[in-house]
């Protein structure tokens, strides 16, 4: 054991050393506060999640606002919501114009609507898709330093290209021009646009989304946001119980997950239904679609549920959406919103792919657990009470408790945004540590921890059973200290004659003091005996005689007098001895420093 010089400053020292000690103090807890919000600073999008992409609770203040006769529009439609800073920028169509406000408050309730219509888009622009960049947009070849772009297609034909256009604060536009490439789908000419959906992924690559006014869904890729190549026809193509057509596609990006909101019904726009994909293109539908449909709804969406927006809003999301009244009731057109159900991830725990039983107390857990928002966490216990959580992640090694008979395990798992299930996930397996011991001579039989026995002779088949004990029953020898898992009993049905030869393992770190130096005890005449025939320190196994079975503990050597009160800490003690030298390296550190900051 090295021996470790500790250094004592000066009496003189001692004061000079507290004031420098109350700078170096108050330096760190501003460095910490400083990379605290470096950290929400850099929060990117991706690491925006709703509960569950495809559940979602209609707010019980919807609508917003309300077109019709009655407000003045015609309709209000289409929405298309950033939020900038702490400012939500809404932007909706109203039949001939796109209007655009702005709040604090994601619900609009301090706006008086309609919202002034915006300037500079060609005539009869809208169904805007509006996205931001404070950094500004190369479109085509040419740098604009405007942080908004929009996407806009014309109602008075929709057989034109859609257009984009930029502006500085949302409400005045410049065009930049026509989007080419996606006026119509190659073999089906004359192919309407009726509202292109964008997404920038940053650099040169753009993904768009096009209704194309017969019910499908057109893909095209750009990369300059304003030369469009059509990539595939129809991708929702695969029809639902509850579908017919679609429209309004809207998809936003989480992590590596592409999700697609979109329209449908048995009778168009009656639903909003949504998709997942890995690539942008190849869309797989939710089985628990429609997220919301006109059948039961509220009376300001009974006619029509669809054009849905889904936008990030801190850590979570926020879908806006078009609902319209039957027309015997007006059928005035209106926006309203919805925020993510609050759902678990789902799991489960399997113990050693499902085998029925066990010789071993370590075992092999399978943990897969799904959510939109991705497993974070998870909880995994021999009992049905959680204690402590960990990074998610599967398969994991476990250890059962001592004892045979029939073990559970449980887990719980927590997803992206805290939530997690209150009901644990289990599994049980039998342990039985009994190991069938045959009839013969020289009898070697494999212990469940990968140690072994040898009988000389043995009668007739028979079993045999290793036991670990965590909490050793009686006091190590004199002078001697058991290390930690080192301490167990075997037993058997057996008759047997002559010696038997025990190998058994153990974990070095557990270790202090010399390894070869390890002696194998063994409980006998109400006494222990030291039955060490052999230490393997490259496989790490001791060997030890006996001619009976009772306790065993691996102990070594410690020169603290009488018989110590169970386990090893020589693991801790190899800690506390790194802490020293850190703490001590640190302090040196800090005397350094006194040349350099003057107290």
């Amino acid at each position: 054991m090295k021996r470790i010089n500790r250094v004592c400053p000066s009496h003189a020292s001692v004061t000079k050393n507290l004031k420098l000690n109350s700078i170096v103090f108050l330096v760190r807890q501003h460095l910490l506060f400083l990379c605290f919000f470096m950290i929400l600073a850099f929060v990117p999008l991706s690491m925006a999640h709703a509960n569950d992409f495809g559940a979602w609770t209609d707010s019980a203040s919807n609508p917003l606002f309300v077109g019709g006769a009655n407000s003045g529009v015609d309709r209000a439609y289409y929405p298309s919501i950033i939020k900038v800073g702490s400012i939500y920028h809404i932007w909706y169509g109203d039949g001939i114009y796109t209007r655009h406000a702005t709040s604090a408050l994601p619900d609009f309730s301090d706006v008086i609507f309609p919202a002034p219509a915006v300037t500079g888009l060609s005539t009869g622009a809208y169904h805007p898709r509006v996205l931001y960049s404070a950094s500004g947009w190369t479109i085509g070849v040419t740098f604009y330093s405007d942080p908004f772009l929009i996407y806009s297609t014309t109602g008075a034909n929709w057989n034109l290209s859609p257009r984009v256009a930029r502006s500085l604060d949302g409400d005045a536009w410049n065009d930049i021009g026509e989007c080419t490439g996606v006026s119509s789908y190659i073999g089906i000419p004359n192919t309407s646009i009726y509202n292109l959906d964008v997404l920038y992924e940053g650099g040169t690559t753009w993904k768009a989304y096009a209704d194309n006014g017969l019910g499908h869904i057109e893909y095209y890729e750009s990369n300059d946001g304003l030369t469009w190549t059509v990539k595939a026809h129809n991708i929702l193509s695969s029809l639902q119980a509850w579908e017919t057509s679609f429209t309004s596609p809207h998809v936003i990006k989480s992590g590596s997950q592409y999700i697609m909101y979109y329209g449908s019904g048995l009778v168009n726009n009656q639903g909003i239904g949504v998709a997942f994909s890995s690539d942008g293109q190849n869309f797989t539908k939710s089985n628990s679609n429609p997220i919301f449909s006109t059948s039961g709804a509220p009376d300001w969406r009974k006619d029509r549920t669809y054009t849905p927006y889904v936008t990030p809003n801190g850590t979570s999301w926020i879908m806006y959406y078009t609902g319209r009244s039957i027309p015997t009731a007006g059928g005035d057109y209106s926006i309203g919103y919805a925020l993510p159900t609050s759902l678990p991830p789902a799991g489960s725990v399997t113990i050693n792919s499902g085998a029925a039983s066990t010789n071993s107390t370590t075992v092999t857990l399978t943990l897969p657990c799904s959510d939109s928002t991705g497993c974070s966490q998870m909880c995994i216990s021999n009992t049905s009470t959680c204690s402590s959580w960990e990074s998610y992640s599967s398969p994991k090694s476990w250890t059962l408790p001592l004892g045979d008979g029939t073990k559970m395990v449980y887990a719980w798992f927590r997803n992206g945004i805290g939530n997690e299930n209150t009901s644990p996930y289990s599994d049980s397996i039998i342990l039985d540590t009994s190991v069938p011991t045959p009839g013969g001579n020289d009898v070697t039989i494999n212990l469940p921890n990968g140690g072994s026995m040898t009988f000389t002779i043995v009668d007739s088949a028979c079993y045999t059973t290793l036991t670990e004990i965590s909490n050793p029953t009686h006091n190590p020898p004199p002078n001697f200290n058991f290390i930690r898992y080192g301490y167990f009993d075997i037993s058997t049905n057996c008759n047997y004659t002559g010696p038997v030869t025990v190998v058994y393992p153990y974990d070095e770190s557990e270790i202090s003091g010399q390894e070869q130096n390890l002696k194998l005890f063994h409980w006998k005449n109400n006494g222990w005996e030291d039955s060490t025939v052999s230490v393997d320190t490259v496989n790490n196994t001791i060997t030890g005689q006996v001619d009976t079975l009772s306790p065993f503990g691996i102990g070594y050597y410690y020169s603290g007098g009488g018989g110590g009160g169970g386990y090893s800490t020589g693991a801790n003690e190899n800690m506390i001895a790194m802490i020293a030298i850190f703490a001590i390296s640190a302090g040196l550190f800090i005397l350094r420093r006194n040349r350099w900051i003057k107290v």
